[in-house]
């Protein structure tokens, strides 16, 4: 096997089980991979580069969140309003997470990548 295809067909996306005990559930994060990153610069930037900090929040728990049974996304682009009205203090954990596991750090800075990024484009 090549270098290249050693590269490519490796598992390198990271699973955390996170207990949730506000929720009364476990859920499986995975880390983003580049296009679910660069999917939510893209629908949280409007179009004067100005990131939207609630679509980046709920657009990473959509991404991110997984059930661990079945391995299927928990949440869809139709839940975010009803993620918009759970617990910062639950959603924040989450996405720091989510964003620690993306290589991104603690806390989420996506906003910041944006506008790194995302302007002009």
């Amino acid at each position: 096997m090549s270098l290249k295809d050693q590269i490519l067909t490796s598992d390198d996306i990271t699973i955390e089980h996170v207990d949730v005990p506000e929720w009364g559930v476990t859920v499986e994060l995975r880390s983003l991979d580049v296009d679910s990153f660069t999917a939510i610069q893209r629908a949280s930037t409007n179009h004067k580069g100005d990131a939207d900090l609630r679509q980046v929040y709920l657009s990473m728990l959509v991404a991110g969140v997984y059930d661990p049974e079945t391995g299927q996304p928990v949440f869809s682009d139709a839940d975010k309003p009803a993620l918009a009205q759970k617990s910062m203090k639950v959603t924040e954990r989450l996405v720091s997470s989510l964003n620690r596991l993306s290589g991104m750090g603690d806390k989420a800075d996506i906003p910041a990548a944006v506008d790194a990024e995302g302007k002009g484009s």
